[in-house]
């Protein structure tokens, strides 16, 4: 007994570690908007956001508040100007380095690929968190403005947009209904930490791939199977209510396994049996919110269709 327990306190060791590394990435990092503008114009062009702002925005900048010696063409920095209505301002023109801001163009970040510009723009914040709403503006040399519809972020930390030019659209990439998606999830949380608990209790992982394989799939599809139809039209409370039980069922399933094998080391297979199962349904609660956060934003019924210029 002494020997499991000690088996055991490893795992204690590592757990408070492996919850911050298994909180959403996006918690880590910056608020940000990346664009990647398709088919782009054959001319020179800027693209800026617009932020709404509740009160009047401080005097614009007109320069680059990383203190770069860019100079920007007057004439396509009047129309980006021009459509500063309604309580909507230019993201550039208005912000420090302190707000949520980026470039006018895609070649101040990126090197020429090609002897063109690269076509990915990227907007961040640091104390000035994410907006709610934004309007993607790009203008050409050629006198050309194209402004979409207010893009919500949906409560989201990071969002990627794809600007197609040629139409016109902008769309962001909807995975939400991938059924490989919610396959992947419900493996990832069910199986890894059942091998890592049997790693860190230093239990032979080679014999017990087959049997952990042959519960937890069955298991993981049945997961899949709920969070394909449950996750958006009941939500994320009913949804983890229906997805919890799988992780019990899945324990009794190895359990029983370990009943009619008597392996050597019953002990600290039962233990690992338990110390996984409750890994997992750690995992279950903390990684679906952020599964169903990343997804709002992405809804077919709620993007893609709205953002026409």
């Amino acid at each position: 007994m002494k020997f499991v327990a000690k088996r055991l306190s490893r795992l204690w060791i590592v757990l408070p570690l492996l919850a911050v590394l298994a909180q959403p990435a996006a918690a880590l990092r910056f608020p940000s908007i990346s664009i990647h503008v398709t088919n782009p114009p054959g001319q020179e062009y800027y693209l800026d956001l617009l932020l709404r702002n509740h009160k009047s925005p401080d005097l614009p900048t007109h320069g680059d508040p990383y203190g770069s010696d860019i100079t920007y063409r007057e004439d396509m920095v009047a129309l980006l100007r021009s459509y500063e209505q309604e309580g909507w301002y230019a993201t550039y023109f208005y912000s420090g380095k302190d707000d949520f801001n980026g470039q006018l163009t895609a070649a101040d970040y990126q090197v020429l690929q090609n002897g063109e510009p690269a076509n990915d723009h990227y907007f961040s914040g640091y104390d000035a968190g994410m907006p709610e709403a934004f309007r993607i503006i790009l203008v050409t040399s050629h006198g050309e403005v194209r402004v979409t519809p207010a893009i919500r972020t949906n409560g989201r930390t990071e969002l990627r947009v794809l600007y197609d030019w040629a139409s016109g659209k902008a769309s962001i990439p909807d995975l939400s209904q991938a059924p490989w998606v919610y396959a992947v999830f419900a493996v990832a949380v069910l199986l890894a930490p059942r091998l890592f608990v049997r790693y860190i209790m230093r239990l032979p992982l080679r014999p017990a791939v087959p049997f952990l394989l042959a519960i937890n799939l069955p298991c993981a599809a049945l997961l899949s199977l709920i969070l394909h139809l449950a996750l958006f039209p009941l939500g994320l409370a009913k949804t983890l209510f229906l997805t919890l039980p799988v992780v019990p069922l899945s324990y009794v399933a190895e359990v029983v396994y370990i009943r009619i094998r008597k392996p050597d080391d019953t002990r600290a297979q039962m233990a690992a049996a338990f110390a996984g199962a409750a890994l997992c349904a750690v995992l279950l609660v903390v990684l679906l919110p952020a599964l169903y956060n990343h997804f709002t934003g992405t809804h077919p019924q709620k993007m893609i269709r709205q953002y026409d210029t």
